[in-house]
């Protein structure tokens, strides 16, 4: 793999990207396929939602030219595809939570059964050898996933945020996998990143362009919930694998930690996890007095400080479960801040 081909080549990918962004942008404004403000939605004029759509597109026609197999590929591309279609679809109208996690449920068996991608060993987190999951590997694995690909989506709160993050944890994943010479998985995470540079054009809040121009709507974030969700196992398992299980966890910290969080509350509260509301990281970082762009910018720094305490964790070789305590404690540290700054700042009913 040639460095100065590899460059030129993903900065093709973000130019036709940029390219299909921007005339996807013109179709969808015809065809009212926006997100208009109102509500929770606070922001100015009717958004395009096919950041999503832009962003697969791109990543399938670049596939294509890739220089490698895609055989390999052929599940998480179907799998992506459909989340990408059922995206498209609630954002154009609106479905029910039901038919959507099922969707999600079938393109997640798509990764499992026909992409051989499991989750059959979590690593020595109890300190007493590898702990393999046998029996429970599938039903653990559609857990994981679904939880996964929730959590990319719960990120899409504000400009920028989502793909940020996910250019993040994508990038750690690019750094483990070159040590472990997994080149043709560094490619296709490249052609990702790239792709979502392209998007983050349009998207991240620019000090010269206040508000994005473009949403990844449900569609995007469905779909780089799968990518994440493909990556994170297909690198942690089997005998080629670039890093331990639990290592994943700190690449993909702060979203795991905003899921948590929220469904943590939420039935505390005796509502529904998947009710909307304002429990999220960035809510809580809008309520302390941040700007939406000093937000976007806190949580990314979390994300990368989060994640290189991972990859310390692997290059020296750091015991699992030390890593896992370590993950727990510092997200109970984090929970109990939260639930504090939401008790104090509680408004009193009066009966």
């Amino acid at each position: 793999m040639q460095l100065p081909n590899t460059i030129i080549y993903n900065l093709l990918i973000i130019a036709l990207t940029c390219v299909l962004v921007s005339t996807l942008r013109n179709i969808a404004l015809k065809i009212q396929l926006v997100d208009a403000p109102g509500g929770r939605k606070q922001h100015q004029g009717d958004i395009p939602l096919v950041g999503g759509i832009a962003m697969f597109c791109g990543f399938f026609i670049a596939l294509s030219f890739l220089p490698i197999s895609l055989t390999h590929y052929y599940p998480l591309l179907a799998s992506t595809a459909l989340l990408v279609l059922v995206g498209a679809i609630d954002d154009f109208r609106e479905l029910s939570a039901r038919f959507r996690l099922v969707a999600q449920f079938i393109a997640m068996l798509i990764i499992i059964l026909l992409g051989h991608i499991t989750l059959n060993q979590l690593g020595n987190l109890l300190a007493f050898g590898t702990l393999y999951l046998g029996y429970f590997a599938i039903p653990f694995t559609l857990f994981a996933t679904l939880s996964l690909i929730n959590a990319v989506n719960m990120m899409d709160g504000i400009d920028g945020l989502a793909g940020s993050l996910t250019v993040v944890s994508l990038l750690f994943m690019v750094i483990v996998s070159l040590q472990a010479q997994r080149h043709e998985d560094v490619q296709v995470l490249l052609t990702a990143i790239s792709v979502l540079i392209a998007f983050l054009c349009f998207n991240f809040p620019w000090p010269w362009r206040a508000h994005a121009s473009v949403f990844m709507g449900d569609a995007g974030s469905l779909f780089l919930g799968g990518l994440v969700a493909w990556f994170s196992i297909s690198l942690s398992q089997g005998s080629e694998a670039a890093v331990h299980p639990v290592i994943m966890l700190w690449f993909l910290a702060v979203p795991l930690f905003d899921l948590a969080t929220v469904f943590t509350i939420r039935l505390r509260q005796k509502r529904s996890p998947f009710d909307p509301g304002r429990e999220h990281m960035h809510h809580h970082l809008l309520d302390q007095g941040f700007s939406a762009r000093r937000t976007l910018l806190l949580m990314c720094l979390a994300a990368i400080i989060m994640g290189s305490i991972g990859l310390l964790g692997h290059y020296l070789k750091i015991a699992d479960s030390i890593m896992l305590l370590l993950f727990i404690a510092i997200y109970i540290y984090y929970l109990h801040t939260i639930l504090q700054q939401r008790a104090k700042t509680a408004i009193p009913v009066v009966g």
